[in-house]
């Protein structure tokens, strides 16, 4: 979960989703055959601190994530 104007972990949690979804560099991270789907949510008009920017947004985020 990442805030759309926090630029910086927006590209880190692209690249973790990437590695995790099975890009070579995950290979020393994820052992083979393990079933790994990665996204990344961002919550629109939020920078940096989402939880306490938009907690309410977070909340439903983790909420979806958990179910």
């Amino acid at each position: 979960v990442a805030g759309e104007l926090d630029a910086k972990f927006v590209q880190l949690g692209r690249q973790a989703c990437e590695a995790a979804n099975g890009s070579d560099s995950a290979a020393d991270i994820i052992p083979a055959g393990t079933a790994v789907r990665a996204v990344v949510r961002l919550v629109p008009g939020c920078g940096h601190a989402v939880h306490v920017e938009r907690p309410l947004e977070l909340l439903l985020i983790l909420d979806d994530f958990v179910a």
